[in-house]
């Protein structure tokens, strides 16, 4: 992995671990000699166990259209963070006075403070038993929507496949243990208790 990082001459591969190349970076055939690579079928390449890429074109990157218009991130200095900041903090500021017009508004019309008070009795703060209800309804449902984007029936088999006296999970029944083991906390708790 080292010499890879040092022959392909990329600034941003120098801290990373080998660990870390291997598993989000690839190399194409292209940096391997023909000696190094195994064809086992005309789909699949295969590389010797002491295969080292030792092929590495640096100008072919300037002949890619594609890598020419690539957007590089920009460092920013000091003063260009700081005007950022500042921006933000004055578009936060414009708006205060926004909503505190707004509010100022809604005291002077007293049908529109009762519309208000209205608005603020049904935002109640939830309980800890009505949040584990919510999540557990948002899980069933989740499984229900991807069920109806894959067109799986839910009831899984036909009656008639099945022997009398076997019990086989349906579709839904499977998913949501699949989501159980996965580690969905909220599905977890409600099928322990129950």
């Amino acid at each position: 992995c080292q010499k890879w990082v040092e022959n392909c001459r990329r600034a941003d591969l120098e801290d990373k671990t080998p660990d870390q190349l291997n598993k989000h970076y690839r190399l194409c055939a292209k940096h391997f000699e023909t000696s190094m690579i195994c064809r086992t079928s005309p789909y699949r390449t295969v590389l010797r166990d002491n295969a080292i890429p030792t092929i590495f074109d640096l100008t072919s990157h300037l002949n890619n259209p594609h890598s020419r218009h690539r957007k590089r991130i920009k460092e920013l200095s000091e003063d260009e963070i700081r005007t950022l900041k500042q921006k933000k903090i004055d578009e936060t500021s414009e708006q205060e006075p926004k909503h505190k017009e707004i509010n100022n508004s809604n005291a002077q019309n007293p049908s529109a403070e009762e519309g208000g008070e209205e608005q603020d009795g049904d935002i109640l703060p939830l309980t800890l038993e009505e949040k584990e209800n919510k999540e557990y309804l948002k899980s069933l449902f989740e499984i229900l929507i991807l069920m109806g984007k894959q067109n799986i029936p839910l009831d899984g088999h036909e009656a008639d496949e099945i022997p009398e006296g076997l019990f086989t999970p349906d579709n839904f029944q499977a998913l949501l243990e699949c989501r159980i083991n996965s580690g969905e906390e909220v599905l977890r708790k409600r099928f322990e208790t129950t």
